[in-house]
């Protein structure tokens, strides 16, 4: 129970650590643009090479200066902005699970649901559940 917890209050503080981060980026900073725009398309396929060409760097540069900056990859920074959304998006008990996982940018429901099930730790419909009875 007590590692639980640990390992609880850990993530919570990792995932702290890369928002305030990812907020603190000066508006000159070329990433603060690819960040906006990540957040800004997320309902739609974001890849790498993509933003890193929107950056002008290379993949490899792109990806090591992102992470370097933000303390998360681009691809688990996406993810975690993702699960954001669906996490607002599941508040309405109304809302499909599909609805959710294509209006977050998810190609298969079986990816978002083991993206989630790691972020949350319940499976999204479970999530919903627990969100309409509160």
């Amino acid at each position: 129970m007590l590692k639980e917890l640990i390992i609880r209050i850990l993530q919570a503080e990792s995932r702290k650590i890369y928002t305030d981060k990812a907020l603190t980026l000066s508006s000159n900073n070329r990433l603060a643009f690819i960040i906006q725009y990540i957040r800004e398309n997320l309902d739609k396929p974001l890849t790498i090479e993509e933003l890193s060409r929107k950056a002008y760097m290379s993949d490899s540069n792109f990806h090591r200066v992102f992470k370097n900056e933000t303390g998360v990859s681009p691809v688990d920074f996406i993810n975690n902005e993702r699960i954001k959304l669906a996490t607002s998006l599941l508040q309405d008990p109304n809302m499909k699970i599909k609805e959710v996982y294509m209006a977050c940018g998810f190609d298969s429901r079986s990816y978002f649901n083991r993206v989630f099930k790691r972020k949350k730790r319940l499976s999204p419909k479970a999530f919903q559940v627990k969100a309409a009875n509160r």
